[in-house]
């Protein structure tokens, strides 16, 4: 089990109120933005709930019409949104009000900020996301919220003031308002966690930072050896993930590569073929012939497996003979 504490989801309230837009429009974004929720849940990057300001019955959407009831009419909408019309209903169903159980000095934090331009219930939600790093989930009603993310400005208090004065402070926050965007947040979370870590960090959350490439055990100790060389590591193995999630979804041959990667010369003496042999995941020992460079001399060898599109990776270290 990986290291990483999953995030959680915060409904934007101020996205929830719709004008210029008609009902069958609503619901379709409601739908689509559940299938965006479903991949971070999926992946294993948030909590499957969702804290809210006020229950979706409170939350006006259109004109006599609320959030719930939004949420009610995908499911009228037939068999083809019946999965998301149940993630939607028992994510409001089982809603956590905002400031419930939060960790540490976490609602001090809220007391003592105020996000600029904003009623304290509509930036509540958008301020805590921006202090716990959480995302934020709701409509894209306007084009302030048409994006995978959203930059939340607020007012913070000093301490130790002697005088009570704030300070102007700005973060970037994860925003979910279309299925699309869930890539974008999903890609961020997992570099930012890949590259935050240590080498045992980044072991046991291998699965969450690099989910389309697997490790042979060796690897593990290989990773705690390069601690001089870990952030350049750490890019190689991201563009490897990342050419192995789009051959997975897109075939060929074989992966299109974002850094350099070549199979071992024909010229290799075969006595020094064995030397490419490494453990794998599946518990047999495996050829890792393709390779990618780091440093100066340090190699990544790779297995690559054109029929099942799988790409393992069994050594990260010097280069090896000859």
């Amino acid at each position: 089990a990986g290291a990483q504490v999953k995030r959680e989801m915060v409904f934007n309230h101020a996205s929830a109120l719709v004008t210029g837009r008609g009902r069958s429009e609503v619901v379709g974004w409601l739908a689509d933005v559940a299938r965006g929720i479903g991949h971070l849940v999926d992946e294993g990057l948030v909590k499957y709930r969702l804290r809210m300001m006020r229950q979706a019955y409170e939350v006006d959407c259109l004109a006599g019409w609320t959030l719930l009831d939004a949420i009610l009419r995908v499911g009228q909408m037939g068999p083809r949104y019946e999965i998301e019309y149940s993630q939607l209903m028992e994510l409001v169903d089982k809603s956590c009000p905002l400031l419930q159980d939060l960790p540490g000095d976490a609602e001090d934090r809220v007391d003592s900020c105020e996000v600029a331009g904003m009623s304290s219930e509509e930036g509540t939600p958008l301020l805590l996301c921006a202090l716990q790093d959480w995302v934020a989930v709701g409509l894209p009603s306007s084009p302030d919220w048409d994006r995978d993310s959203v930059v939340v400005e607020f007012d913070e208090l000093l301490p130790d003031a002697t005088e009570p004065t704030a300070e102007r402070r700005s973060k970037s926050v994860d925003n979910l308002t279309r299925r699309e965007h869930a890539a974008a947040v999903s890609l961020r979370h997992r570099q930012r966690l890949a590259q935050e870590g240590d080498a045992t960090s980044l072991w046991n959350d291998r699965k969450v930072c690099f989910p389309s490439i697997e490790f042979g055990p060796g690897v593990k100790d290989d990773l705690r050896d390069q601690e001089t060389n870990f952030a350049t590591i750490v890019k190689k193995l991201m563009d490897i993930d990342q050419a192995a999630a789009e051959w997975k979804a897109q075939g060929g041959p074989a992966p299109k590569w974002r850094t350099k990667v070549t199979d071992e010369s024909t010229s290799l003496d075969p006595k020094y073929l064995n030397e490419r042999r490494f453990p794998s995941y599946r518990g047999t020992m495996a050829l890792f012939t393709w390779h990618a460079r780091f440093g100066s001399s340090g190699r990544i060898h790779l297995r690559v497996d054109g029929p099942s599109r799988e790409i393992e990776i069994g050594y990260i270290g010097p280069h090896l003979r000859p």
